[in-house]
């Protein structure tokens, strides 16, 4: 399917048509309406949360609702206000988790930035002894932080841990997907799912 073809809105009929396709597990219509709707709920979400990065692994999970849901779409309003809807619900829920969660960033701050405005002249070290120390204490944190990482990977679901593996040895997309014998749409969400459950496993180490 052509880019023009997949920006030209769908007919109720070539809607129903699709839905129908997506609930019997047809991966072409999965690819369709991927292509067709990602990078509007990207946009959308990207609204919401300020960050783009955040706002595609909340897509990848709406495409996983959306697969396992199919069943309950009843046609009332059109297909892209439905998969609207179920986005902008989540970005709300990732947005609401965020502003309760200290970022890993925050915690080692005065570290990166020993001259920054938390750092008074009257506290501050002399420049060779903070060099030393900051350098040193640096070391042991991104130790902690590699330890509670890997961690936290090995207790992910086998199929997560796969993509997430395969993410950190340097593979793409393609060879991923040929590796694993999945659909891109199916590593999409995969690794969206697993970066979820990392950052949820990483939050006491980021308070």
């Amino acid at each position: 399917m052509s880019p023009r073809e997949l920006k030209t809105p769908l007919t109720r009929a070539e809607e129903a048509r699709l839905v129908e396709r997506l609930r019997a597990g047809d991966r072409a219509a999965q690819t369709e309406l991927v292509l067709r709707y990602q990078d509007r709920l990207v946009r959308q979400a990207c609204e919401l949360l300020g960050d783009r990065a955040l706002a595609e692994d909340v897509v990848q999970e709406t495409w996983l609702v959306v697969l396992e849901n199919m069943h309950r779409f009843e046609g009332r309003s059109n297909l892209l206000t439905w998969l609207t809807g179920i986005t902008l619900n989540r970005a709300k829920d990732v947005r609401r988790k965020r502003s309760r969660i200290v970022p890993l960033s925050s915690r080692y701050e005065a570290i990166e930035r020993p001259d920054g405005p938390e750092t008074s002249s009257a506290t501050r070290l002399p420049e060779g002894q903070l060099t030393t120390e900051s350098t040193a204490e640096r070391t042991v944190l991104q130790r902690e932080r590699s330890r509670a990482l890997k961690k936290a990977i090995e207790t992910l679901p086998a199929t997560q841990r796969s993509v997430v593996v395969l993410e950190l040895r340097g593979c793409g997309p393609a060879q991923t997907r040929e590796t694993l014998r999945i659909t891109d749409l199916a590593r999409r969400v995969r690794l969206s799912r697993a970066r979820t459950l990392l950052r949820e496993r990483l939050v006491p180490f980021a308070a």
